[in-house]
């Protein structure tokens, strides 16, 4: 769980397996003391039943497929593998935290923050100019994390030392420095004053701060840039990124993945499995785009949706798209008594729309194991009230 939260499961994915061992087998050991009959939990059977759905869409549409080149092919065993083992992790996460308090849950992510603090500030102290990275990979991949915590962090930890901490960590986490991130974080703003007035007020400020800082704002390199970007994909779409048009690097590949992955999943609406990198390779050159990023991605088979949720949805389709759902509304029924945990839940799919590194299902396994706790303890605050 540590782990999780720091982003150093990044480098040790053998512990994965480890983890999901030993816990598959502490859980049957427990449910065997105590003579316990019952199916497993619902979450535990919808996350099998997405393993299943994408094991059998790889199969068939690497089958229907004809010739694949071998690169091709190995690269969709490796990502196929890679499936497997986060959604078994995530499986054994959940079964693992649901027997533990939710103070232990709570507790282990504070101490992701307080590690993920300390690398922040050796990372300034070394180059006060640099995006903050923290324990992730990129700065992109720190993003998603801070803001999968934020609403966990303003509900839970209201007093003594890890309120400050927490709080700290918040502010350090601007250093970050991700798009995304900053684009989310005016929707976690309206998300936080959700009042008719409290959205007003916020959208004022915003508004003030952008006519004040307009000029500023309009003529910082980085605005004219993505500006440009959308301009030219607007008017020419993908074929329009080249060289020559001085566009290149993430936003070729980002781009082009997220459009090919809306492309495939309205050609292939029941999804097609862990073989996106096939498609996108055997597809996109019909666009017409041209570029040194994307022909590499092309002639390698590494292409990716640049999206946690539209990775999901490429892989399982239609039926993915309706279990994520449903489990959105366990989120949604909650809301009205603990409001933070929906929030939680609609940053997180915002978060896994636009960024692809982290974790999901991990990420999300925690949130669940959260909501049950949460749902537990309102039980029983309406039985105490009764009694």
């Amino acid at each position: 769980m540590l782990l999780v939260g720091t982003g150093l499961i990044f480098t040790v994915g053998p512990l994965y397996l480890l983890f999901t061992a030993y816990t598959v087998l502490f859980y049957l050991k427990k449910r065997s003391e105590h003579g316990e009959t019952k199916t497993l939990p619902k979450f535990t059977l919808l996350l099998g039943i997405l393993l299943l759905i994408t094991l059998f869409n790889t199969f068939l549409y690497v089958g229907l497929n004809g010739i694949i080149p071998q690169e091709g092919l190995s690269v969709t065993i490796l990502n196929t593998r890679k499936y497997f083992i986060e959604i078994t992790f995530a499986i054994a996460l959940y079964l693992y935290l649901r027997v533990k308090p939710l103070s232990y849950t709570i507790d282990i992510i504070f101490l992701g923050i307080v590690s993920n603090i300390i690398m922040g500030i050796v990372e300034l102290a070394m180059d006060p100019t640099h995006r903050l990275s923290m324990l992730f990979p990129e700065p992109s991949s720190a993003g998603y994390y801070y803001l999968f915590v934020f609403f966990i962090i303003l509900h839970h930890y209201t007093g003594n030392k890890k309120f400050y901490i927490s709080r700290f960590f918040l502010v350090l986490g601007l250093a970050i420095g991700s798009k995304a991130q900053y684009a989310l974080l005016i929707f976690v703003g309206l998300l936080k004053y959700s009042t008719i007035r409290g959205m007003v007020a916020f959208l004022l400020i915003i508004s003030a701060l952008f006519f004040g800082f307009k000029d500023k704002i309009l003529s910082n390199s980085a605005v004219i840039y993505n500006k440009y970007v959308l301009e030219t994909y607007l008017e020419g779409g993908l074929k329009e990124f080249k060289e020559e048009n001085r566009i290149w690097g993430t936003y070729v590949t980002r781009v082009s993945g997220i459009e090919g992955a809306v492309r495939c999943l309205y050609e292939y609406p029941f999804g097609i499995g862990t073989a996106y990198n096939i498609w996108f390779s055997q597809n996109m050159p019909e666009t017409g785009i041209d570029n040194p990023e994307t022909n590499k991605v092309i002639e390698e088979y590494t292409a990716t949706a640049r999206s946690n949720l539209l990775d999901l949805f490429l892989r399982t389709g239609i039926f993915g798209i309706l279990i994520y759902f449903y489990i959105g509304t366990w989120f949604y029924k909650i809301r009205k008594q603990r409001y933070y945990l929906y929030q939680s839940f609609l940053i997180f799919t915002l978060s896994s729309l636009f960024l692809e590194l982290n974790p999901m299902f991990a990420y999300l396994a925690i949130l669940v194991v959260i909501l049950e706790k949460e749902k537990a303890q309102i039980k029983k605050e309406q039985k105490d009230a009764k009694n």
